[in-house]
């Protein structure tokens, strides 16, 4: 439609010009109220995860004291969500009796550990054994080298006290690995009743499911639905991942160490495979148990240890765990060690094994909720930035830069 210019040109009433300020103050008000409930919101959501940090750790204390039985169903869930997918498998697929498909699973994997166990038990125990009656003169060789290294620093001006832990560390293993070896009879104990857990978990888990879910009023069972679906595939999945790249790691670990010729490979072996259940800090502590014994030998052995871990380490990084776990855990290498630092805070070395899955499990429920935010409240996230607000708080930012702009 065409205006002439007499309409162009019209000026606006004195009823215009107020209403038009009117409607911009109110958008003006709802923009500020939206940016307001944000800041509110992100607000919230850290005193929340603070809250719950704290709660993690009140709880982590409450268990200690039923410690034993804790463990017991955290391995028992472990091993339902290793069994889970071939006993659905034989199930579903092949009608098996759901109860009928456990026992078999549960006796597939004990055997498959049982075997594991002949193979591996009766060196790794000898090994121990060996390697316990040898700690004295080892801590002797290591406190020679240590002792060389040390002069040789000290004739370059850089002076560090290398043995003065060398006895606490030998003292605290003659405690530890004679208990370690003790210990099997408890151990095998623990393993029958964990597989008779994990068989009713597995038999009843569904009929479980349903009893908590109803628990819940009729509006949060779809959320609390959600909840169990998500925990299987995340935590189980990590699980099933992790333990895969641990054995894998700690194979090539033992079969690397005993190529070159550092003692005990199957306790490396072994060291490797337990630590390797801890993201990121593991593998480290794990090449520091082999450095330590190749030190007993030599230092061009520890050298060519720290060679041998460097690919192992880089087959894991770009072949294991891209192709095993990149679905499963997808945090910042900052998010997960502060999830292990405070998983050790709240229950020491469990907590480092389970804070990343429990954090990545977290995440996914943040990102599911947020984006159920999104299409129910699309209004709060349009993009509507103020230019001039943004100049200024920048503006405001550059006086407490020291150098540049």
């Amino acid at each position: 439609m065409e205006h002439t210019p007499e309409e162009v040109d019209q000026p606006e009433t004195g009823d215009q010009a107020p209403e038009r300020s009117r409607h911009r103050s109110a958008a003006l008000v709802r923009d500020q109220q939206y940016r307001a409930w944000g800041w509110l919101r992100a607000a919230a959501l850290l005193v929340a995860v603070y809250v719950g940090y704290l709660l993690a750790v009140i709880v982590g204390g409450w268990l200690r004291s039923f410690e034993q039985v804790v463990l017991l169903t955290i391995f028992a869930i472990i091993i339902t969500l290793m069994a889970e997918p071939p006993v659905r498998i034989l199930d579903q697929r092949f009608g098996w009796p759901r109860a009928i498909a456990a026992i078999v699973v549960l006796l597939a994997l004990t055997a498959a550990i049982v075997l594991l166990m002949y193979l591996t038990y009766i060196p790794v125990r000898a090994e121990i054994t060996s390697f316990a009656s040898q700690i004295p003169s080892i801590s002797h060789s290591v406190q020679t080298e240590f002792s060389a290294l040390q002069h040789q620093l000290d004739r370059h001006g850089i002076h560090l006290s290398l043995t003065q832990y060398v006895p606490d560390v030998a003292k605290f293993l003659e405690n530890v690995v004679p208990s370690v070896v003790s210990g099997t009879l408890g151990a095998v104990v623990d393993i029958i009743l964990v597989l008779v857990v994990s068989f009713w978990f597995l038999k009843d888990g569904e009929h479980l499911r349903s009893g908590l879910t109803a628990l819940f009023p009729q509006r949060l069972r779809t959320e609390v639905d959600f909840l169990f679906d998500a925990f299987a595939v995340v935590i189980g999945g990590y699980v099933r991942a992790q333990l895969a790249t641990a054995l894998i790691i700690a194979l090539l670990a033992a079969g690397g160490c005993a190529l070159i010729g550092v003692p005990y490979p199957l306790i490396v072996g072994v060291a490797v495979g337990v630590f390797e259940l801890i993201p990121l800090v593991g593998p480290f502590v794990g090449m520091a148990v082999a450095c330590l014994l190749a030190l007993t030998v030599s230092l061009t052995l520890m050298v060519w240890t720290i060679v041998v871990f460097i690919v192992i380490h880089f087959i894991e990084a770009y072949i294991a765990t891209p192709r095993l776990q990149a679905h499963f855990v997808r945090l910042h290498p900052v998010v997960i060690i502060l999830a292990i630092v405070a998983g050790v805070s709240a229950a020491g070395f469990l907590g480092a094994l389970f804070a990343v899955p429990l954090v990545s499990l977290v995440s996914v429920l943040i990102q599911v909720w947020v984006g159920g935010w999104k299409e129910n409240r699309p209004d709060l996230f349009r993009g509507n930035p103020d230019r001039s607000m943004e100049r200024n708080r920048r503006r405001f930012l550059r006086q407490f830069r020291l150098f540049g702009r």
